[in-house]
């Protein structure tokens, strides 16, 4: 079967790929002796991408399958992000699920197998772009896979300089954004590299833990998994075996694990010398830092059905790196990870919409050690003349009008909305709860919403864009007497009253 690159993706050709996956199906359903090789997983654990030559033998194409209620999904090839007649492979799905790095000797490339990286339009994957260099080179760049952060790129790169025996010879490499782009890349050193052949990295959810496959000895057989840790000091722990639990005497060197850590996927041959993906559960010696993931869909909170490709910056507060993330321009979707023992400021941002943010605590409260994910699903208001929305992580302390430190997060960013929106005004409005008198309460936020005004001028700002109100009790979101309730009531709102023409929030 002959799969062609198509560039755009528009309803036509989404209709005629489904139609030639269930040919695909079909055709192939007889078809037994072929390997399923490479996995990946997503994050989440839904959806599963491999290679696979079920089409011809050695002609490895990517194919799909969903997770359902019912089990896995039948095997679709990706049309799009396959090629027409070259081999592809070793497929890597980002854990926010928007992107999927693939292998392939193809041209237009650097030379040899490149790494190429595909974009996911709601169910659809497109044509692989290629990624350039310095990754890729002249030789052989392949088996890629990216930190949860999207600041760390591992993958495979020939090493003829090793003593492998004749045989092949390969070495873990690695890459880091700066600037934006990615540096030149450096063999991973010792103990990672050895002397013998490397292959197949991956980075779990963490960000930190690393497994691989090696021909080192001391091992089952062939090539195993071995597990690796980046330490505070930068360095990557003594690689740990990952046991006969997982590894055979045959070559056991390519698996996924989704973000829960707890089971692994990984390719191991049949009887017959082929590859099946098999599902296999995790020691808990050997798993990778427990994590929690947020994850949902961003649309328009005055038209749901419309949803939203937008940025999302995920900081950490006490240390202020942050990265950035998207949700898919075609379904909405998000998926972020966390760590656990940190304290998280989000924002979620799309161009011509009001921001939205909070905050994820899991340093300050007990939080359980094990995998979990919280389904959060966002809807960003236009922005429009009378839009009003709330400053969700702006801060004081008890009966006090001083803004604490760690409110600078969400004021820079109306600053920058007022930047980049030069003719837009505001009223930033305080309120309270009820507890004390009313005369307490509307003096108290009037000061608040004037704190937040000063930290506007101060950041450049002119004090006629700004308009300062007061509102005490008078305006509560919640009826309740509980603290949750008076949590809510106690707030800095930001009311639109002049936009101006092409208004823009990023």
């Amino acid at each position: 079967m002959s799969l062609c690159n198509i560039k755009s993706i528009g309803a036509p050709a989404v209709m005629a790929a489904l139609l030639l996956s269930i040919l695909a199906l079909a055709g192939c359903a007889r078809n037994l002796n072929y390997s399923e090789y490479s996995p990946s997983v997503s994050a989440d654990g839904r959806m599963i991408v491999y290679q696979t030559d079920r089409i011809g033998p050695d002609k490895y194409k990517i194919y799909l399958k969903y997770k359902t209620l019912l089990g896995w999904t039948p095997a679709i090839p990706l049309l799009f992000a396959n090629s027409a007649v070259d081999d592809d492979g070793a497929p890597f799905i980002t854990y926010d699920q928007n992107r999927l790095l693939v292998s392939s000797d193809k041209g237009g490339g650097q030379g040899g197998v490149d790494i190429w990286i595909s974009e996911r339009r709601g169910p659809v994957w497109g044509k692989p772009v290629n990624l350039g260099k310095p990754v890729n080179s002249a030789g052989y760049d392949g088996f890629a896979t990216i930190s949860p952060d999207g600041e760390n790129i591992y993958f495979v790169r020939q090493c003829p300089d090793k003593k492998c025996g004749g045989k092949e010879c390969f070495g873990l490499y690695s890459s880091q954004k700066v600037n934006g782009r990615w540096a030149e890349p450096r063999r991973m050193p010792a103990p990672v590299n050895s002397e013998y052949s490397e292959f197949g990295p991956i980075i779990l959810a963490d960000g930190r833990t690393l497994l691989f496959s090696s021909t080192r000895p001391g091992g089952m057989g062939g090539y195993d998994l071995y597990k690796t840790e980046m330490m505070d000091n930068g360095r990557w722990s003594e690689p740990v075996n990952l046991g006969e639990t997982i590894n055979t005497t045959a070559d056991d060197r390519l698996a996924s694990v989704p973000a829960a850590g707890d089971i692994m996927y990984i390719s191991k041959p049949d009887t017959r010398g082929r590859f099946r993906i098999e599902k296999v559960r995790i020691p808990e010696k050997l798993r990778q830092t427990s994590v929690m993931a947020v994850a949902g869909i961003v649309s328009d909170k005055t038209d749901p059905d419309k949803k939203l490709e937008s940025e999302i910056v995920i900081t950490d507060v006490e240390t202020g790196e942050d990265y950035e993330i998207k949700s898919n321009a075609g379904d909405g979707k998000y998926f972020i990870i966390l760590h656990r023992n940190r304290n998280y400021d989000v924002s979620i941002r799309s161009a011509g919409y009001l921001f939205y943010s909070t905050r994820f605590d899991l340093k300050d409260r007990a939080v359980e050690a094990k995998y979990t994910e919280l389904i959060r699903d966002i809807e960003l208001s236009p922005i429009t003349k009378g839009a009003v929305f709330t400053l969700n992580n702006v801060y004081f302390d008890f009966r006090s009008s001083v803004l604490r430190e760690d409110s600078h997060f969400e004021l820079d960013r109306v600053v920058a909305m007022l930047q980049r929106n030069p003719e837009m005004t505001i009223e930033i409005g305080g309120h309270t709860d009820d507890t004390g008198t009313p005369a307490f309460n509307l003096k108290l936020s009037k000061e608040r919403a004037g704190s937040v005004a000063g930290y506007f001028v101060k950041r450049g700002i002119s004090q006629k864009r700004l308009a300062v109100k007061g509102y005490g009790i008078e305006r509560p979101v919640s009826t309740g007497t509980g603290e949750k309730a008076r949590a809510m009531n106690r707030r800095v709102e930001i009311k639109i009253l002049k936009h101006g023409k092409n208004v823009s929030c990023r």
